[in-house]
C-alpha cells in the first residue's frame, strides 16, 4: 500500500532490468482510469512511476512490464500496489507520453504537468539517452533543446505562444521518436 504525499500524489520507485520496457493502469472502483493519471521516468537504473489522484479514495496502480528485445513477448503484470488518497491530486494530468517514453534513459523533470497555459513561461528539463538532438515542436516552430554539462536537455524560461500542443521529440542514430505531448490551455492566456 503507497500513501499519497502532501499534494495528492504518489511515486513508486523500481529497478528493472535495462531492456523492460514499463506501462501501467491505474484503477478507482474496478474501472481503468485514463492514462494521464499515472507518468513513467527512466534514468540510470530507476523507473520512477508518478501517480496522481482525483479525489479521496482507494486505486490500484498496476505496473507491467516486457522484454523489449523479443519482439514476440507481451506485456505482463510485474506487481500491484494499492493507493491510498486521502486528498485530490494537485497536478490537473501528465503529459501524453509515446511507447518510446517506457523505455529506460528517459526522465522528466519539468514541467511535469501535461497542461501549459498560453503566455506562461517554463524550463523545460529531460533526461533523454542516447539522443542526439532533443526537439521541442510548439505550433509551427522546432525549438532545439541545449544538452547541458550533468547530461540534461533543456531549455529554460520558454513562452507558451498560440497552439493546441507543444511535443517534445528526440532524434536517435536510427532517426526521430516522439516522446512526450503537452497540452495547451487556450482560455487561460495571460496578459502581461
Amino acid at each position: 500500500s503507497i500513501p499519497d504525499g502532501a499534494d495528492g500524489d504518489a511515486m513508486v520507485r523500481l529497478l528493472p532490468p535495462r531492456n523492460v520496457g514499463l506501462i501501467t493502469k491505474l484503477l478507482r472502483n474496478d474501472r481503468q482510469m485514463a492514462s494521464s493519471y499515472t507518468f513513467i521516468g527512466r534514468k540510470n537504473k530507476v523507473a520512477t512511476i508518478f501517480v496522481k489522484t482525483y479525489d479521496p479514495g482507494q486505486y490500484i496502480l498496476k505496473i507491467y512490464g516486457k522484454d523489449m528485445d523479443d519482439k514476440k513477448s507481451k506485456y505482463d503484470l510485474i506487481i500491484t500496489y494499492t493507493v491510498e488518497s486521502s486528498r485530490p491530486s494537485t497536478i490537473s494530468s501528465f503529459p501524453f507520453f509515446w511507447s518510446e517514453w517506457g523505455m529506460p534513459g528517459h526522465h522528466l523533470y519539468s514541467p511535469i504537468r501535461g497542461m501549459l497555459c498560453i503566455g506562461k513561461f517554463y524550463d523545460f528539463r529531460i533526461y533523454v539517452a542516447d539522443a542526439k538532438q532533443v526537439m521541442m515542436v510548439m505550433g509551427k516552430q522546432q525549438i532545439k533543446l541545449d544538452l547541458g554539462e550533468d547530461g540534461n536537455w533543456c531549455m529554460l524560461n520558454v513562452q507558451i505562444e498560440e497552439c493546441n500542443e507543444v511535443k517534445i521529440a528526440a532524434v536517435y542514430n536510427k532517426g526521430a521518436k516522439g516522446l512526450l505531448r503537452f497540452e495547451v490551455e487556450n482560455n487561460k492566456k495571460i496578459k502581461h
